[in-house]
């Protein structure tokens, strides 16, 4: 590996690792979340089942990059290193395993229901 390991940078963050309340806004899952609710709160209209399990699923994702963000940013120097050296073809390649593996499974999903199962 030449150079900087490349790292999952959210849109909408500022940049700085010290706002901590900060670094939540690109993460936020409530529009989701709500999404989620409203399709399910009628009982004689619910949501379709398919639709239920790819978007908890992207919820529960988002929530996991949040997680890995924050803490990029907290642990200490040698755990920090380690993690980095296992995730550099992880996290920092657009086709590492951790990118395509989740991206691959929400692709299923959305695939086998709109194939009726």
């Amino acid at each position: 590996m030449n150079g900087q390991t490349g790292w999952f940078t959210p849109v909408g963050w500022n940049g700085d690792v010290f706002d901590y309340d900060g670094m939540h806004t690109p993460f936020n899952r409530d529009k989701a979340n709500q999404e989620f609710t409203d399709a399910i709160a009628n009982p004689n209209a619910p949501g379709v089942v398919g639709d239920m399990i790819v978007t908890t699923t992207q919820i529960e994702y988002l929530a996991c990059l949040e997680r890995a963000f924050r803490m990029r940013h907290a642990m200490p120097l040698p755990r920090l290193l380690l993690h980095a050296a296992g995730a550099a073809r992880g996290n920092g390649d657009d086709k590492g395993v951790y990118s395509l593996c989740g991206l691959e499974y929400v692709r299923r999903l959305v695939k086998e229901t709109k194939q009726g199962g």
